[in-house]
């Protein structure tokens, strides 16, 4: 498993490729894409370690988007209306 630093925290990056999809927490995938792209900005990668660290990254984007697109379609069913329209209406920030 690798481990980055990001802003204090330790972030772990397991092996195997279906790390991710077993992560349940939205919060956990975005501190590691997070840390993947403090890991790219850096620069100090070797052209292999920042393909490796690209696909991490994707595969943690990815996730984040799975995971939203989810949220958004529980947030839509309850908003619609018995008659079947949907109810738009703003999120406080």
């Amino acid at each position: 498993m690798g481990r980055v630093s990001f802003h204090s925290q330790n972030v772990s990056f397991p092996n195997d490729e279906g790390w991710m999809e077993e992560s349940k927490s939205f919060e956990d995938a975005l501190r590691a894409l997070e840390a993947v792209v403090e890991k790219l900005e850096t620069g100090e990668l070797s052209l292999e370690e920042s393909l490796a660290s690209f696909e991490t990254g994707v595969t943690c984007a990815n996730r984040c988007q799975e995971l939203l697109k989810a949220v958004e379609t529980q947030v839509e069913t309850l908003l619609k209306k018995q008659d079947g329209s949907l109810t738009v209406g703003k999120f406080d920030e």
